[in-house]
């Protein structure tokens, strides 16, 4: 059930990303804090007898999570980059297992791979990336 729900924020996202702000309901934009929370919390859902988590036949609901989110970045831009930069950075700073630090990075990887202008995101990121970099 979580995954069509996904699924369905993946399709909506896909839709508007599309179509100017006058062509659609702006769905994302209304509710994009409770599907980024929802999402987020997916992102953590692993299947740990995933073995190879980059095998492109085995998407999980982790991966899937992490796609919506990167066609979200289309719509929202630099208020996703924010509300990610500080779920990854929190994330790191908090908790050091696997998991979190690869739903860390997963999670910023996808919303930052949809920036064209890398000077966006070194400006947005100016002040977050010490902490990001003394993590790694």
């Amino acid at each position: 059930m979580r995954r069509q729900a996904i699924e369905v924020w993946n399709a909506i996202a896909d839709q508007e990303s599309f179509r100017s702000d006058s062509e659609c309901f702006n769905i994302i934009k209304q509710s994009y804090q409770e599907v980024v929370e929802l999402l987020v919390k997916n992102l953590e859902a692993i299947e740990e007898e995933n073995e190879d988590l980059f095998d492109s036949s085995n998407v999980d609901i982790s991966q899937i999570s992490a796609i919506c989110l990167s066609k979200m970045t289309a719509i929202l831009n630099v208020v996703l980059l924010e509300a990610i930069s500080n779920y990854s950075i929190n994330k790191l700073q908090n908790i050091w297992t696997w998991k979190d630090k690869y739903c860390a990075f997963l999670a910023l990887g996808a919303v930052l791979k949809e920036f064209e202008d890398n000077n966006e995101i070194l400006k947005f990121l100016e002040d977050k990336i010490e902490p990001l970099m003394t993590m790694l």
